[in-house]
């Protein structure tokens, strides 16, 4: 009976010794591409039972992206075995800050949340990368009596001595405000200590907001605050609350008039899930600009910056394009600019995305086959409301394929695409095609398609010239022999049993290799060598390609293994089966 060939026991003659035993020894290859990275972010909008979940991809690594969100637990030691929140399955753009709300939580809880991706690598296969941080909060206590809360807003009005500070009540928690204003100093650490501004005293409602402007400033310089209220009690006393935030802001200085002058216009071509930024250079200042575009986010403190260039002349607009929003949602933008002297800012603006959306539609055509070889078709039947970005198949063995192939980036409606491949072993395939466009992915029906292989194996005898290629057979110019407890076999058998053709084979008499071809697979094997290049990488081998009879002779188990078939050995016939 037929048994499968051990660590490989035999050796098929003629030069290529292809052996893939050892965990492969690699030449010096080029740097891999650097891998994403992912962040979490403090949480945010935290009550008794609910939480918004914030993280950051830090860096895409060149990768693409296809899901993003949290795992989070009442653990510090959070993993992939806890709960998980979706956040996206769109790409993102490296700062791309993303958020998830998670809901049905424990009151006066502390929960520890790390923030994930899932990228697709070199090879299309889907990794998970959780962020190397975590973070933690506590839910409120829903049966503790509810106190006022304070939170300080961004300072409006700055000058070189003077500000404007903001802040809101934000809950009263049924007590009566007597007091309301800011803490601030130049330092960081703000406390009740600092300089203190009154900005009223009559009592405020939820959410209502209060100002004040201070004076006396240092020019130049960076000042922090924190809001604060002075409320009653139960018991009529007078207690202080801060807000747990604090605020920055930095004077201006004589110099100011020598930076640039943007202006932040308003965005246009809206979708669902993108927009157009626009701004302006009104003045360049005293030098050149070196840098200018946009920051925004879902905020008004806006946080991720798009760089758009960095040489612009005076009056002259730019403009950004921001893919991979969420619909329905409002941004917050700004633009920006710099020039020796310092950076400047336009206003702040913003835009609702629109409701809905309105994918690409995408066809897949009935795949064609020959030999080990498919090419796959499909069909952009419509855009969409955007231009495709992206397009191509997903194929597999199972019928929901994930190896992706992406075909292009830009394909007009009713164009037909197709990709083909090739080195494809026995069995039954299935394809999708796909198209992407700023509303996300499409994706066509799931078609099969089947690769026969061959209709015989190939059948080698040990010391015989006999041999069988796919049921025919043919008398060779050399006999396969063993060597070292592996067969060697003369290289065209060789090849011909794994469907390589006579010109696909190239012996160098110079050099003494050979190199064999088939598809996107090619081995070069040297005599004498125990390494094997494949497709330019290295893998060592226990024994090497020899002459023998004038024949360049390979060991057949390592050659045929890397072009996906498998040599089994007969030790009673003597004989070497290839499938």
């Amino acid at each position: 009976m037929l048994t499968r060939i051990k660590p490989l026991r035999l050796s098929i003659a003629l030069m290529l010794t292809l052996i893939f035993l050892a965990p492969a020894f690699m030449m010096p290859a080029t740097a891999a591409a650097a891998a994403p990275a992912v962040t979490a972010l403090p949480a945010t909008d935290i009550e008794d039972e609910s939480a918004t979940l914030n993280g950051r991809l830090t860096s895409d690594g060149d990768y693409d992206v296809v899901e993003y969100g949290f795992y989070y637990d009442d653990s510090s030691t959070v993993s992939t075995t806890d709960d998980k929140e979706i956040a996206g399955t769109s790409d993102l753009e490296d700062e791309e800050s993303f958020e998830a709300i998670i809901v049905g939580l424990e009151a006066d809880t502390r929960y520890y949340f790390r923030a994930y991706i899932i990228y697709e690598d070199s090879r299309d296969n889907r990794r998970l990368l959780l962020s190397t941080n975590s973070r933690a909060f506590t839910t409120s206590d829903s049966s503790a009596a509810a106190v006022p809360a304070v939170t300080a807003l961004a300072a409006t009005d700055i000058e070189e001595e003077a500000a404007t500070l903001n802040g809101r009540l934000t809950a009263d928690g049924d007590y009566d405000v007597v007091e309301y204003g800011f803490y601030y100093d130049d330092s960081s650490s703000v406390t009740a200590s600092d300089d203190k501004e009154i900005a009223g005293t009559g009592d405020l409602e939820d959410e209502e907001t209060f100002d004040a402007t201070i004076d006396n400033l240092d020019p130049d310089t960076r000042y922090y605050f924190r809001a604060y209220i002075i409320y009653e009690d139960s018991s009529d006393d007078a207690r202080t609350v801060l807000s747990t935030n604090s605020r920055y802001f930095d004077t201006g200085d004589s110099g100011i008039e020598d930076r640039p002058e943007v202006t932040t216009d308003a965005a246009t071509d809206i979708t669902a899930r993108s927009a157009r930024l626009n701004g302006e250079i009104e003045s360049s200042g005293i030098s050149d600009i070196t840098e200018y575009g946009f920051y925004y986010g879902t905020s008004s403190s806006t946080s991720t910056k798009k760089r758009v260039g960095s040489r612009i002349d005076e009056g002259d607009d730019f403009d950004y394009r921001l893919t991979g929003l969420r619909s329905d949602t409002r941004y917050y933008f700004k633009a920006y600019a710099r020039n020796s002297e310092g950076i400047s800012y336009g206003s702040v603006r913003s835009f609702f995305t629109e409701e809905g959306e309105e994918r690409p539609s995408v066809s897949t055509k009935a795949p064609t086959t020959s030999g080990s070889t498919a090419t796959l078709y499909g069909v952009v039947t419509a855009e969409g409301d955007s231009n495709i970005e992206s397009y191509g198949f997903y194929y597999g063995t199972s019928s929901n394929p994930t190896i992706r192939i992406k075909v292009g980036s830009s394909i007009d409606e009713d164009d037909t695409f197709n990709y083909r491949l090739t080195s494809l072993a026995p069995g039954t395939y299935y394809v999708k095609a796909y198209a992407v466009n700023d509303d996300g992915t499409a994706y066509g029906t799931v078609r099969q398609f089947r690769i026969a292989g061959f209709a015989a194996p190939s059948l080698f005898w040990i010391g015989s010239p006999l041999y069988s290629i796919n049921g025919v057979y043919q008398t060779g110019e050399a006999a396969p022999y063993i060597k070292n407890s592996r067969t060697y076999l003369p290289i065209k058998p060789v090849g011909n049993s794994i469907g390589i053709s006579d010109s696909a084979i190239t012996w160098n008499a110079v050099n003494r290799n050979v190199t064999l071809t088939k598809g996107n697979t090619t081995v070069r094997l040297q005599i004498g060598s125990p390494i094997m290049y494949v497709n330019g990488v290295a893998v060592m081998m226990d024994t090497a390609p020899e002459i023998s009879n004038s024949r360049a002779c390979l060991p057949i188990a390592h050659v045929v293994k890397v072009f996906g078939y498998t040599a089994y050995w007969d030790g009673s016939a003597r004989s070497v089966t290839i499938r």
